[in-house]
C-alpha cells in the first residue's frame, strides 16, 4: 500500500476501533515511522508539535533500547510490599490523551524486540494494561517494523503477537514522498530528479552498505542542498545512496545547470527557448524551478509558460506551485487554467 493509503486506513481504524493496535511493515527507509507519527498525527488533527517535544501527542517507544522491566516498571518495596513504579512514557502518553482527546503510542521497530519484551508488550497492545498502568481510552497504539527478508536485524514475531495486530504492508510511494518534500523544503532539483528516475526512489538491497531510499534521499537533500560544491556533492551522495544513484543524480544536476534560467523564463515566457520534448530531464527540472518561483502575482506568466510545454508537464508545474504556495488559487490566471484544463486534470 502507498503512504496515503496506510495513513487513511490507520486513521479510520483509530476512530472505528480505538483499541485495535496496528502494525506497518516495510523496507528500511520507506517512511513507516513518518506515516505512524507525522502522517497519522496530521490525519487525526492533532497539534503539529515536534515528536521529540514533551507536549507532543505522539510518544515513541523503541523496544530494542529497553528491557521488559522498563515497560512493567521498576520494583519498589513499600511497607514490606513490592510495588511497581510506572514508566514515564506510558504516563506521558496518557497525559497527552487527556489533554488532546487522542494520543499516539508508536512502538517503533517492534520486531527488533527480544522475546521477553514481546510478552510484555502483548498486554499493552491487546489488554491495554501493563504493570500498574492502563492506557487512557484516547491512546491509539501503532507499531512499525522491517521485514525479515530485508535482513534488517528483525526478529521473528511470535504468532500470538501477530494475531493481536492489524497488519499493513507499505510500499515506496513517489507521490507521497514528493508531497512531503515540497512542504519540507527539499531542493527542487532532487524532486525533479526522482520524478525523472522514479525507479531510484527506493532500491534497498540488504547486501549493499549504501542504498537509495526515501530516507537517504532526504539526507542527500539536506547535506548537498543547492549550494554544495560539485567536488563535495558527489562523494556525499555516494556515501548516502551509493555510487550508481549518486552518478545519476550528479548527471541530472548538470542538466539543471544547462537549462534556461527559470527567472528569465518567467520574464519572457512566450519567447525564450525551452527544452524540447526529447529533453525530459531538463523539462522536469525546469518545471520544478518554475513551480518553486510561482506566486499569485506572476502566475499569469507561469500559465503562459505551461502553454508551450506538453500538457503533463503543465499539470505538474501547476500542481507543485499550488502545493508550495496555495495563495495562487485566488489568482484569475489559476482559475482560468483550471477551467481550461479540467479534462487533463481528470
Amino acid at each position: 500500500m502507498k503512504y496515503s493509503q496506510i495513513v487513511s486506513l490507520i486513521a479510520h481504524t483509530a476512530k472505528a476501533a480505538p483499541n485495535q493496535a496496528t502494525m506497518i511493515w516495510g523496507a528500511p527507509g520507506c517512511g513507516k515511522s513518518h506515516a505512524a507519527t507525522i502522517g497519522l498525527r496530521d490525519a487525526l488533527g492533532l497539534p503539529s508539535v515536534p515528536v521529540t517535544h514533551e507536549d507532543s501527542a505522539v510518544v515513541m517507544f523503541r523496544p530494542s533500547n529497553h528491557d521488559p522491566v522498563d515497560v512493567t516498571g521498576l520494583p519498589n518495596l513499600v511497607d514490606g510490599v513490592t510495588t511497581w513504579s510506572p514508566p514515564d512514557f506510558l504516563l506521558r502518553v496518557n497525559a497527552m490523551a487527556k489533554r488532546y482527546g487522542t494520543a499516539l503510542l508508536v512502538i517503533d521497530e517492534l520486531n527488533q524486540a527480544v522475546p521477553m519484551m514481546f510478552n510484555t508488550l502483548n498486554g499493552l497492545m491487546l489488554d491495554r494494561h501493563v504493570g500498574r498502568v492502563t492506557l487512557d481510552p484516547g491512546v491509539r497504539v501503532v507499531a512499525t517494523g522491517n521485514r525479515q527478508t530485508d535482513k534488517a536485524a528483525s526478529n521473528r514475531m511470535p504468532s500470538h503477537t501477530a494475531n493481536r495486530l492489524l497488519h499493513l504492508d507499505m510500499e515506496s510511494d513517489l507521490d507521497g514522498w514528493t508531497e512531503w518534500a515540497l512542504t519540507a523544503g527539499m531542493p527542487m532539483w532532487l524532486i525533479a530528479f526522482l520524478r525523472f528516475k522514479p525507479e531510484l526512489l527506493n532500491q534497498f538491497d540488504a547486501d549493499r552498505r549504501e542504498n537509495p531510499t526515501e530516507r537517504t534521499w532526504e539526507m542527500v537533500g539536506l547535506t548537498t542542498g543547492d549550494d554544495c560544491p560539485k567536488e563535495l556533492a558527489f562523494p556525499i551522495a555516494t556515501g548516502l545512496v551509493g555510487p550508481g544513484a549518486a552518478a545519476e543524480v550528479s548527471a541530472f544536476r548538470e542538466i539543471v545547470e544547462s537549462m534556461p534560467n527559470p527567472d528569465a523564463v518567467l520574464m519572457d515566457p512566450d519567447n525564450i527557448r525551452l527544452p524540447g520534448t526529447g529533453e525530459r530531464g531538463a523539462l522536469f527540472a525546469l518545471c520544478g524551478a518554475i513551480a518553486h518561483r510561482a506566486t499569485k502575482e506572476n502566475f499569469d506568466r507561469v500559465v503562459r509558460y505551461t502553454k508551450r510545454i506538453p500538457p503533463e508537464f503543465g499539470v505538474l508545474t501547476v500542481r507543485d506551485a499550488f502545493k508550495r504556495n496555495a495563495s495562487i488559487s485566488s489568482s484569475r490566471a489559476f482559475v482560468e487554467w483550471v477551467s481550461a484544463n479540467s479534462g487533463v486534470l481528470n
